[in-house]
């Protein structure tokens, strides 16, 4: 296993007066047609609706054809030129048509991105207009995506690095494998030099709704306001949540495909914009504990 690996996560919460429910996938352009498909039932748009609809009929079509399998399998291997190319089709390509379609219908496309861009040699924050290196093929398919996105002046695109609990398959979110090797006493391999600024789930869906009702477009960032190692993170997380765990320190060096150190994103903007302060990683991660009880059946 290998921690960071990104995941279907659900998180619901409520408003005064609505509740309102962000679904954030590991297939990522799912996002977009979820956007899309809000869109469509607030303005209405009954040719929006069937380009949508046949579009989602071809992806659902070439899913059981078996093009889109797990993204995991094209993450990890994207180096793999065939990989390469099915993983494009998802994170690229897809963006490139529902651009095309907010662009003609007129409506907001909400583009979750990634925060694998950098190639920095020592600790910083990375601001949204910090310079993108594409550290693997996978970060190259996320630049191209944005590329497209970016054509409608309208899109919002966030950066960003969260995690949570998908508990009908634990171990398929970074603090969910990590917890699962908890409760397992296995012994995990965490990098030590691979910095983010890891979010929880519901924090994270709340900031994009605040910036959705704030009207907001271009690049901004979410994550926490600091950026800790992935050993540490996991570290805090078993502290935070009493139990002991057992792990061998790796590097990011000892891997054959490329992988970011000092991935941390600078939230200032995004604060302003939502005139509130993102919270820190022990914030975060009290969070994910208080989440974990619900797995273990345990207050902690």
């Amino acid at each position: 296993s290998f921690s960071g690996t990104p995941a279907i996560q659900d998180c619901d919460f409520n408003n005064s007066d609505q509740q309102v429910q962000l679904k954030f996938s590991h297939y990522g352009a799912v996002n977009e047609v979820a956007a899309g498909s809000s869109q469509f039932i607030a303005t209405k748009k009954v040719s929006l609706f069937i380009d949508l609809c046949i579009f989602y009929v071809k992806f659902v079509i070439l899913l059981f054809l078996g093009l889109f399998e797990d993204c995991t399998n094209y993450t990890l291997n994207f180096e793999n030129f065939q990989n390469f190319e099915k993983c494009k089709k998802i994170n690229s390509t897809f963006l490139k048509y529902l651009t095309l379609f907010s662009t003609k219908y007129n409506f907001k496309l909400i583009h979750i991105s990634t925060d694998h861009f950098f190639k920095n040699k020592k600790f910083k924050l990375n601001k949204e207009n910090s310079k993108l290196s594409p550290i693997n093929k996978y970060a190259l398919s996320k630049i191209i995506a944005e590329k497209y996105v970016k054509k409608n002046k309208n899109n919002l695109i966030i950066r960003t690095n969260f995690t949570g609990f998908k508990f009908n398959n634990i171990s398929s979110t970074f603090v969910g494998w990590v917890l699962d090797g908890i409760n397992k006493k296995k012994k995990l391999n965490l990098f030590d030099d691979m910095f983010t600024s890891t979010l929880d789930v519901n924090t994270c869906a709340l900031v994009v709704k605040k910036l959705i009702e704030r009207k907001a477009t271009g690049i901004y960032n979410i994550g926490t306001k600091n950026a800790v190692s992935k050993k540490n993170f996991a570290i805090l997380f078993a502290n935070k949540i009493n139990k002991k765990i057992n792990y061998n320190k790796i590097s990011t060096q000892q891997l054959s495909i490329k992988r970011g150190m000092y991935l941390g994103l600078e939230t200032s903007k995004t604060e302003k914009k939502i005139n509130q302060k993102m919270i820190n990683s022990s914030m975060a991660i009290k969070k994910l504990a208080k989440l974990a009880s619900r797995y273990n059946n345990e207050e902690f």
